[in-house]
């Protein structure tokens, strides 16, 4: 009977695994907070997960006060196999073949484990130093691996907190054993005198703490499996320690149950990297359901503030100005998107990011946007790929309004690979259909905007065939990278230093007449109140020290100029590259009459000589995708190509 219970505690872990997360994400309104609180407590499926959860609880404690701790724990692994059984024939998805393969092999290799290991012997009464000994050294352990848990990527955060909250289940199963045999010795009464209760109650609240964050921080993926083989090994063990209980001391069959142990570890490795990540169902309909999503128009009428330059086209002669303000409202935050989901797309993504260019970022949290995310469904239920819209509305009194379109309906969208397109096109079909239905999105002033790795060429035919046009590059020149030859000398007598407070008025005409060259390649658009605004900006960095804008001047006259944001100011383009100390080329500019005499590549050498000695390891810039001179000047000044910002206007002509 240990073993039926045992089992019965494993499926009864799967039971409340899989009905909670089907009620968490059956909400048709999609709620949050205190709204979802009480959709959940009205829905009988997730009320039936607690039920179940009460079923393992008795179970477990069933199994552990008749049986082994050495039996008990490793067979529990099997929630993963009844779970996996109740996805294919309740929730309807489409298991892998490996998949299933991983499960025969989880427990076929458990089989073998317990009838080889031959688990016997134990007592029911360790002694005092011995749970002084055990409990110190699972708290010392999960201590240490909590404070590991606080540095580190999403996925290494994940494994520390998994393995401490397994830790802990391991210790708190012996004290479920314990209390079980203090209550059929002393009873109810005498049991909540006796410390293994109180125990217990300590134990599971920090199993589930620790466990939260690991699934807090990190994908399922690798918390999952940790907290399936750490919790049998450190039981195995304390077993040993406490209740003295024993394996075969035969030397053949105790290495033949070892390594059908370690196989268990792969099986259920191989089932958790191979299982469907969402608990949607089949492909067929996922595809229906993310279809759906964006068939609700959504009032836009709301926003908040972020810094908005990403999107600005910027020309071989000049950049733009230095800060912006726009404005962006989530509306409706996304509770169906499981984040080991999104962590799981990421994860895919920063590989392939990595392998097309290693100056690209590890993929951030999706942003939260104007309604639940678009979702192109994959093979196997697997998201192929997440889209999120954000309606962004720049005010006319802020300077970043120059950069483009007022209102931008910007689309971020993260796509699993390799073979980008039809996990893209299926997106920007979902995301015409939304804006479709958006009347303020056929205004004059707007743009759809999608910002797309400059190398990643598996999604461009998508773009372009739902009218997305590229308009502006943002490059890269990493620390060192040296100017290339090929371009003319600077002229004898070019003077470049920094330039001060006196200079604002010639800082400021150079500025405008950037912002009127980009205006024919559609980057800017001249606005009243532009000019204003661009002399304050301009005042604020002269003031700075030291300084980050130098001036070209040639027999005492100025022709050329270069603006650089620091790393403070480039915060918000920072997170477009890898980590490090990231400063923004902002304008680099020379006088019409002056183009061609080399004035511009020696600005642009004496700012990289200037940012080398000042510790910059990326320099970012935007260029006019659509300006001849621009791609071949950047390339021989050391950029290249990062991000490729894809536009159409308005923003209802997207396709």
């Amino acid at each position: 009977m240990v073993i039926v219970f045992a089992l019965l505690a494993a499926f009864c872990n799967a039971a409340n695994v899989v009905t909670q997360h089907m009620a968490s994400i059956s909400d048709p309104e999609h709620s949050s907070g205190r709204r979802l609180v009480s959709y959940l407590f009205h829905s009988p499926l997730w009320l039936f997960g607690w039920v179940a959860l009460a079923g393992a609880f008795l179970f477990q404690a069933l199994a552990l006060h008749n049986g082994l701790v050495s039996v008990v724990q490793p067979l529990l692994a099997t929630e993963l196999v009844f779970a996996l059984v109740l996805r294919q024939f309740w929730v309807h998805q489409s298991i892998l073949p490996v998949t299933w393969g991983g499960a025969a092999l989880t427990c076929v290799s458990l089989a073998v484990f317990v009838t080889a290991g031959e688990p016997r012997g134990g007592h029911d009464t360790p002694t005092s130093h011995h749970w002084l000994a055990a409990i110190v050294a699972c708290a010392v352990g999960a201590g240490v691996l909590t404070v590991l848990a606080h540095w580190g990527s999403p996925g290494l955060r994940a494994a520390w907190y998994a393995s401490a909250a397994a830790i802990m289940w391991a210790l708190t199963a012996t004290f479920i054993k314990a209390t079980t045999d203090t209550l059929t010795q002393f009873g109810v009464a005498g049991t909540f005198i006796r410390w293994p209760v109180y125990a217990l109650a300590a134990g599971g609240v920090a199993g589930t703490l620790l466990q939260q964050a690991a699934l807090h921080v990190g994908p399922l993926r690798v918390s999952q499996p940790l907290l399936v083989i750490v919790d049998p090994v450190v039981s195995i063990a304390l077993s040993v320690w406490l209740f003295d209980e024993r394996f075969t001391s035969e030397g053949t069959v105790l290495a033949l149950a070892a390594v059908a142990f370690a196989v268990m570890c792969i099986g259920v490795v191989i089932l958790t990297q191979t299982a469907p990540a969402t608990m949607q169902a089949s492909p067929a309909v996922s595809a229906e359901a993310s279809l759906s999503l964006n068939k609700t128009a959504e009032d836009s009428s709301g926003y908040l503030h972020i810094r908005n330059r990403f999107n600005h086209d910027l020309s071989a002669g000049y950049s733009a100005s230095r800060s912006g303000s726009g404005t962006i409202r989530e509306r409706e935050e996304m509770p169906w998107v499981v984040r080991d989901v999104v962590n799981d797309i990421n994860t895919a993504v920063a590989r392939r990011w990595q392998g097309l260019d290693p100056l690209l970022p590890v993929p951030s949290d999706l942003p939260e946007g104007c309604m639940a995310p678009l979702l192109a469904a994959g093979g196997n239920g697997r998201p192929a790929g997440l889209g999120v819209c954000r309606h962004v509305h720049v005010p006319p009194d802020t300077l970043a309004q120059t950069w483009g379109a007022a209102t931008k309906f910007v689309l971020t969208l993260r796509l699993r690979g390799p073979d980008t397109r039809p996990a893209a096109d299926e997106l920007l079909a979902q995301w015409h259909d939304h804006l479709d239905a958006l009347p303020e999105a056929a205004a004059g002033d707007t743009a759809a905007v999608v910002n797309w790795p400059s190398r990643d060429v598996s999604g461009v035919l998508a773009l372009l065939r739902h009218g997305l046009q590229p308009m502006s590059v943002t490059a890269a020149r990493p620390a060192g990278r040296p100017t290339g030859a090929g371009g003319t000398d600077a002229p004898p007598g070019l003077v470049i230093r920094p330039a001060g407070p006196d200079d604002l008025g010639v800082v400021t005409e150079m500025e405008m007449g950037v912002i009127r060259y980009d205006g024919h390649f559609g980057g800017s658009i001249v606005r009243p109140a532009t000019e204003g605004l661009l002399r304050a900006s301009t005042r604020t960095a002269l003031a700075e020290l030291p300084g980050w804008t130098w001036l070209a001047e040639l027999d005492g006259q100025p022709v050329g100029l270069t603006v650089v944001e620091r790393p403070e100011d480039a915060a918000w383009i920072a997170g477009m590259t890898r980590p490090g100390a990231t400063a923004y080329l902002a304008t680099m500019f020379v006088r019409p009459d002056e183009r061609g005499g080399g004035i511009g590549a020696a600005l642009v050498k004496h700012a990289h000589d200037e940012l080398d000695e000042r510790g910059i390891d990326v320099t970012l810039l935007h260029y006019a995708q659509v300006n001849p001179l621009s791609a071949p000047f950047w390339h021989r000044m050391g950029y290249r190509p990062l991000w490729s910002s894809w536009e159409t206007r308005p923003a209802a002509s997207l396709r």
